[in-house]
């Protein structure tokens, strides 16, 4: 029953997040674990768990006597936010180089070269997922379970950042300079410049700021 339960919990975390990437959860939004629970089908008590989860991941705000709340930005969590990912992912860059440089070097050259497509509009899904791989792949050689725990919190609101607040504002000149910026990374790690290569990482960071602040 317990192992069940679990499950259950997950599926109810895992759907929660879908459904606030999506837009089906607006953001700011007040939810209740049994309106939760019947757009669900499921019980309560997996439901209670997951928001507890979700609520120390910072995904919803869970408000004595107020009740629960999806998340929200402000332009100041977004740069509290970059200033997060950056000590996140500079961190994992040093130690995925400390740990295997050659493979390291090989496996990021690898995406840049399946990322290095005709930037247009059209394909902008599918540089955003060579993009999200770049990333990845600080944390796969970093081997640090730590670190991708913290990464994972920050990634679930990166992602609903960009779907329901960015993607509007990117464009071609986006895509080239995020392009760019990998391979800059990438050469800098080779010349064994690895503080060049987080400061290169820190600036393609604040770009996902500077393309929200667009319009505002």
């Amino acid at each position: 029953m317990e192992k069940r339960l679990e499950s259950l919990v997950e599926v109810a975390e895992r759907t929660i997040i879908d459904m606030i990437i999506t837009g089906k959860l607006k953001l700011g939004s007040r939810i209740t674990e049994s309106e939760l629970a019947e757009m669900l089908s499921l019980s309560t008590a997996p439901v209670h768990q997951a928001l507890h989860i979700l609520g120390r991941m910072g995904i919803v705000r869970i408000r004595p006597r107020k009740g629960t709340y999806i998340f929200d930005f402000t332009i100041e969590d977004i740069r509290k936010m970059t200033i997060a990912r950056y000590t996140i992912e500079s961190e994992a860059l040093r130690q995925a180089c400390s740990n295997n440089l050659g493979r390291f070097c090989l496996e990021m050259s690898k995406i840049i070269s399946r990322s290095d497509i005709e930037f247009t509009m059209d394909n902008m899904t599918q540089y955003l997922k060579h993009d999200a791989d770049f990333h990845e792949l600080l944390f796969t050689y970093a081997d640090n379970e730590f670190l991708t725990m913290a990464s994972n919190a920050i990634t679930i609101k990166v992602m609903v950042l960009w779907y329901l607040s960015i993607l509007d504002n990117y464009t071609v000149k986006d895509m080239e300079d995020s392009f760019n910026d990998h391979n800059e990374i990438l050469g800098k790690i080779i010349a064994n410049d690895i503080d060049g290569a987080c400061c290169i990482l820190k600036k393609h960071l604040e770009r996902l700021e500077k393309i929200y602040l667009r319009d505002k």
